[in-house]
């Protein structure tokens, strides 16, 4: 064999074998790999650590929202994202009153906080009258970042 035939045939068999690797790899689901799938917000909860102000703020925002998802069939991601839009919102309520939902399902989170110890008795009602009082307006605004 003639030494450029010998580097055509090397370069094809090289290209044979790696385009065999790449498939093995992509039957075995290469493509996903390191994906982390979303929280499934009727069965996992977030949980932050730390005493802070701030981060008993998150829990509670992240839990209520969280419970608020399963409510209404979606993700949490998608929810808060929702909550930008009042065309989004009243898409992803389905008929249900959204401020109803966060509203219940803040309190709840704010009613497991407590129960877990890192909410005192003061905390906890001082919260739920904010949830409470809060015109929903703000709260999905602060919850959506709009």
């Amino acid at each position: 064999m003639r030494p450029r035939r010998r580097t055509l045939a090397g370069l094809l068999a090289a290209l044979a074998v790696s385009g065999g690797l790449v498939g093995a790899e992509l039957s075995r689901g290469a493509l996903h790999l390191g994906e982390a799938p979303p929280p499934r917000p009727c069965t996992e909860h977030t949980t932050l650590d730390g005493g802070s102000f701030d981060a008993k703020l998150q829990r509670i925002a992240l839990d209520g929202l969280s419970r608020a998802a399963c409510r209404l069939g979606t993700t949490r991601a998608k929810l808060a994202l929702a909550l930008d839009s009042p065309a989004d919102r009243k898409r992803i309520a389905k008929g249900n009153d959204l401020n109803a939902v966060l509203r219940k399902s803040l309190i709840q989170a704010v009613d497991e906080q407590r129960k877990a110890g890192s909410l005192n008795g003061v905390e906890a009602f001082l919260a739920k009258q904010l949830i409470g009082r809060t015109p929903l307006s703000l709260v999905q605004r602060l919850l959506g970042g709009g």
